[in-house]
C-alpha cells in the first residue's frame, strides 16, 4: 500500500544534511516541506510514501508541535526511502516523478476541482 505525497526537494536535502549533521532542526524548515506559498515555480517537488507516517499531515503545525521538527524530519527522510525502495513495485507508467512546483499545483487544483465533481449523484430508478 503506498500514501504518496509531493514534498519540496530542497527543503528535504537541507534537512537531511541537518539531521546527518546533528544540528537542531528549524520548524519553520519542516513546515516549509509542504508549503505552497512562495515557491518558485521551478522548484523541484520529489515524492515521498508517507504510509507509515500514523499522522494527520495536512497539520504539519500539530505534527511538529507532536513528533519534534527533528521527528518530522526524520519521517519524511524514510518516506523518501520507502518510496525509492517500493517504487519498483509500482506498475512503470504509473510511477510518481519529480515535478516542478508549477505543474504540482496544477496536479493538485486538478484533482481539488475532480474531487467537486464527484459528488454522489442519487441513482434515478426507472
Amino acid at each position: 500500500c503506498f500514501n504518496i505525497i509531493y514534498v519540496r526537494e530542497k527543503i528535504l536535502d537541507q534537512l537531511k544534511g541537518e539531521v546527518k549533521g546533528g544540528n537542531d532542526i528549524a520548524k519553520e524548515t519542516v513546515l516549509a516541506l509542504m508549503a505552497e506559498q512562495d515557491i518558485d515555480p521551478e522548484e523541484v517537488m520529489v515524492p515521498v510514501d508517507v504510509e507509515e507516517v500514523d499522522e494527520d499531515l495536512d497539520d504539519m503545525e500539530a505534527l511538529v508541535k507532536k513528533m519534534g521538527a527533528k521527528g518530522v524530519a526524520e519521517a519524511f527522510m524514510k518516506a523518501q526511502d520507502r518510496f525509492g525502495a517500493n517504487k519498483n513495485k509500482i506498475p512503470e507508467d504509473s510511477v510518481p516523478q519529480p515535478m516542478t512546483a508549477k505543474e504540482w499545483k496544477e496536479l493538485a487544483d486538478q484533482a481539488e476541482n475532480e474531487d467537486m465533481e464527484e459528488e454522489p449523484l442519487e441513482d434515478e430508478e426507472e
